[in-house]
């Protein structure tokens, strides 16, 4: 296995935790139960898993409306694809 694709593995695992919390979490909210702290969803975010988050935030109908958590959300995730398109860049010249 090369480094691109452990990597790849590695992402990939991290938006699956991401959506099945997320899951996790909506099913917490309707049984009263014990609830995933945003900074945890925010954390998976900082790490990669935006598109996990996102997705199971559409599936689920979970944290769309809280205004102030999807603005944090899109402005890691922006960040994130600039970053990774300023270093590809970077890598290519």
């Amino acid at each position: 296995m090369t480094a691109v694709e452990a990597a790849a593995a590695c992402l990939g695992a991290l938006n699956l935790a991401a959506f099945i919390t997320m899951g996790a979490d909506k099913a917490a909210a309707g049984s009263g139960r014990r609830r995933v702290p945003e900074k945890v969803l925010l954390a998976f975010t900082v790490c990669g898993a935006g598109a996990g988050i996102l997705l199971g935030g559409a599936l689920f109908r979970h944290k769309t409306r809280k205004d102030g958590l999807m603005a944090l959300f899109w402005t890691i995730t922006i960040a994130e694809i600039l970053l990774t398109a300023a270093v590809y860049s970077a890598a290519l010249f």
